[in-house]
């Protein structure tokens, strides 16, 4: 019976010290370490800002940050530290109007120009037209038995 028991728990556990971790396990790793040093670059990249933001400003980068674990997604030849200062932007932007990207240290300094900030915008919404459940406008042309996930294709 402890056999048994033993067994129970030794398989419990995600890992047992001594066994090999599998690739997806290390996968999960790589992508929580990702996160966490963009995070940072993120933190780095407030400080050198002359502007203030809220602690809900910065929570909603950081939330960015995390929805999208391969942020090279939204612009392939950009640096991270640009395509996150992009973010931070785009999040500032939206409660403050007034605020210019050109003629700026920081932008200079991480290359970001309107061409950059605005492909790195037209990503991020397709990325969540992706998500989206399309449905007609017109409620006579939509079938409500069927629920359909749209996917855009490019």
């Amino acid at each position: 019976m402890t056999n048994i028991t033993h067994l129970l728990k030794k398989y419990e556990e995600p890992y047992v010290s001594g066994e090999q971790r599998s690739n997806e396990y290390n996968r999960n790793i790589d992508r929580q370490q990702a996160i966490k040093r963009r995070i940072n670059k993120a933190k780095g990249i407030f400080n050198e800002l002359t502007f203030h933001f809220t602690d809900l400003e910065k929570e909603m980068v950081i939330h960015l940050i995390k929805h999208y674990p391969n942020i090279k997604l939204l612009h392939g030849k950009a640096s991270e530290e640009t395509i996150i200062l992009a973010l931070i932007f785009y999040v500032k932007k939206q409660n403050d109007t007034s605020i210019r990207i050109t003629n700026r240290k920081i932008t200079k300094k991480y290359k970001l120009t309107h061409n950059v900030f605005e492909t790195i915008l037209c990503n991020m919404t397709k990325h969540y037209l992706r998500e989206l459940y399309i449905i007609p406008t017109e409620p006579k042309n939509y079938n409500h038995n069927i629920a359909y996930k749209g996917k855009i294709t490019d």
